[in-house]
C-alpha cells in the first residue's frame, strides 16, 4: 500500500499578495504537485494562507523543504502531518479560494473568530480539521472548485502562439562615438500597427506573460543570429515584462538560445525599464544580481523616473543604465535637466556604469551630451529602425555621408 500523509500548515505572505500574484502562485502549484504527484488545496484571507498538501510521504517531506524556502511567505507553521488512509482531494492538483473573513467564521464555527484578532496563521488542530472536513463535502467544496475556475478564466488573455504569430522585430545601433563604431543592436518587438511590447502583453493572461516574455527573448536571439549579428557586437533586448517571479526561469531560457544560436552571453544585455516594471528596488537588485552571476548584462531603462533608483545603483550597480528620454529632450535648454544629467553622469562614472542617451533626435541635444562624456548614442538622428536587417550605417552629427 503507498504510504500516503498529509500535511496542513499556515503561514504570511511577505507583501501583499494581488488577484495576479495568486493566479501565479497557483499556476506554480498546479504545475509542480501535477509532476510530484501530489494534491491539495490553498486558502488565502487577508495575508494568510492555508494548505492541505497530499501525496507519498517521501515526497511531501521533499515539497515541505521547498515550500519552508519559499520567499514569498514566512511565518509557517506546520499543523498537521499524518498519515492518511485515501486522499481528501484526489481531484485536484491544487483547489483554491480567496475568502472574506466571515466565511472562514462560518466555517470554523466561531464567527468572532477574526474580529478577536485571529486570522488563517491562529488556526489550531482542531480548527485546522473543521476546514478539511467543510471541504470534503458540502457547498464549500463547490465554492473553492468554482473559485479555482473562475480565477483561471477571470484574467482576459489571447494564446500565448497566437500573439507570438504576429511578433515581429526591429533593430536599431547603439553606436559608440569614441570607438566610432556599433556597441549593440538594440532589439524590439512589435505586432500589427508598430504595437509596442506593452500592449502585447496586455493581450497576454497574466499567467501566461512570463512564458511569452521567454519565448520573445529567444526569437529575438534567433532573428539576430539568423540575420548575421557580429561576434563583437552586443544585442540588446529591449523588452522584458518587469516581473521578478521566474527571472531564474526567463534567465535560463535566456542562456540556452544564446548558446543555440553561438551568442556569448556576454555580448547579450537584458534591459528592465523601471517604468514599466513594478517589482520593489530590492527585487530588481535580485534580478540584476542574476543576470550579471549568469554573464549577461544588466541594463537600466528609463532611469530617471523610478523610486529607489539611487539605492538600486549602491547596492547593485548594473552595467548600462539608458537616460529617460524625457530628461534628454531638449536638455541643451534646460539647466534643471543639465545639472540632474551631470549628476547622473559623474556617478556612473565613479561606479563603472556606463551611460547611454536613447531617443536622441537633434543636434543640439547630441552636441550637449557628447560635451559632458557621454559615448553611447542610440536615436534616429544616427540610425533610424530596421526590421529586416541588422544597421550597419549610421551618421554622425556634424559629419559627411
Amino acid at each position: 500500500m503507498t504510504d500516503l500523509v498529509h500535511l496542513i500548515y499556515c503561514s504570511t505572505a511577505t507583501r501583499s499578495m494581488s488577484n495576479e500574484d495568486l493566479l501565479a502562485l497557483l499556476r506554480e502549484a498546479r504545475t509542480r504537485n501535477d509532476e510530484l504527484g501530489v494534491t491539495g488545496m490553498l486558502l488565502y484571507e487577508n495575508g494568510g494562507f492555508f494548505q492541505v498538501i497530499e501525496g507519498e510521504a517521501a515526497v511531501i517531506n521533499r515539497l515541505y523543504a521547498m515550500i519552508e524556502a519559499d520567499d514569498r511567505h514566512h511565518h509557517l507553521v506546520k499543523i498537521i502531518h499524518e498519515p492518511i488512509a485515501r486522499r481528501v482531494f484526489a481531484d485536484w492538483t491544487m483547489g483554491f479560494s480567496r475568502l472574506h473573513p466571515s466565511q472562514v467564521g462560518e466555517i470554523v464555527g466561531a464567527n468572532d473568530f477574526f474580529d478577536a484578532g485571529e486570522s488563517l496563521t491562529s488556526l489550531d488542530p482542531g480548527r485546522a480539521k473543521k476546514i478539511l472536513t467543510a471541504f470534503r463535502q458540502g457547498r464549500w467544496r463547490a465554492r473553492i472548485e468554482g473559485d479555482a475556475a473562475a480565477a483561471l478564466a477571470s484574467a482576459p488573455g489571447q494564446p500565448v502562439g497566437q500573439v507570438l504569430d504576429g511578433v515581429r522585430f526591429r533593430f536599431q545601433p547603439v553606436v559608440d562615438i569614441r570607438e566610432d563604431s556599433i556597441f549593440s543592436q538594440a532589439v524590439d518587438a512589435i505586432a500589427g500597427g508598430h504595437q509596442d511590447y506593452a500592449g502585447l502583453l496586455r493581450q497576454i493572461h497574466p499567467l501566461e506573460r512570463a512564458h511569452f516574455d521567454s519565448e520573445c527573448r529567444t526569437r529575438a536571439i534567433e532573428r539576430a543570429a539568423g540575420l548575421g549579428l557580429d561576434l563583437d557586437c552586443h544585442l540588446t533586448v529591449n523588452f522584458v515584462s518587469g516581473e521578478t517571479g521566474d527571472a531564474a526561469d526567463l534567465l535560463r531560457f535566456t542562456l540556452e538560445a544564446a548558446e543555440r544560436n553561438g551568442i556569448d552571453p556576454a555580448r547579450i544585455i537584458l534591459e528592465i525599464d523601471l517604468e514599466r516594471s513594478r517589482a520593489s528596488p530590492a527585487d530588481l537588485a535580485q534580478v540584476i544580481r542574476r543576470y550579471r552571476g549568469s554573464g549577461l548584462k544588466a541594463q537600466i531603462g528609463q532611469f530617471v523616473s523610478a523610486s529607489g533608483m539611487l539605492e538600486l545603483l549602491q547596492d547593485s550597480p548594473p552595467d548600462l543604465v539608458a537616460l529617460n528620454s524625457h530628461l534628454i529632450r531638449k536638455v541643451h535648454q534646460d539647466g534643471s535637466r543639465q545639472a540632474l544629467l551631470r549628476a547622473i553622469v559623474q556617478a556612473c562614472a565613479d561606479l563603472g556604469i556606463d551611460v547611454i542617451a536613447r531617443q536622441v533626435d537633434r543636434g543640439e541635444e547630441f552636441e550637449w551630451l557628447r560635451h559632458e562624456g557621454i559615448d553611447l548614442f542610440q536615436g534616429d538622428l544616427l540610425a533610424r529602425m530596421h526590421e529586416g536587417e541588422l544597421p550597419a550605417r549610421y551618421r554622425l552629427p556634424g559629419s559627411r555621408g
